[in-house]
């Protein structure tokens, strides 16, 4: 009788303790998981910066390239100002031609 106490006294220790076992496995797995969860949430937030800093490195470079197109074309446009007004003063510059004296 005094055997079957002790046996049935271990049994139930060692069910308590594995019960204990899984609980802290359980808690261990929750801490786990909160964990991987804040690092996922933290790449998602890294990646969100990283992509806004993209998205405004991008538009940037497009009101760049903006700028320099208009910069070109009102260089080009004060160019072929420049290049008539040139040629003009040149016509006005120019001598005419006078006929020779006719013989008589």
């Amino acid at each position: 009788m005094r055997l079957q106490q002790e046996t049935l006294e271990r049994e139930r220790r060692q069910a308590a303790e594995a019960r204990q076992l899984q609980e802290d496995a359980c808690k261990a797995q929750a801490v786990a998981y909160s964990i991987a969860i804040k690092r996922t949430r933290q790449a998602d937030r890294s990646e969100d910066r990283l992509f806004d800093q993209f998205r405004d490195c991008i538009e940037k470079t497009r009101s760049d390239l903006n700028e320099t197109v208009l910069l070109c074309e009102r260089a080009a446009r004060l160019e072929l100002q420049h290049a008539r007004e040139a040629a003009a003063a040149a016509e006005r510059t120019q001598p005419t031609e006078v006929a020779p004296p006719a013989v008589s």
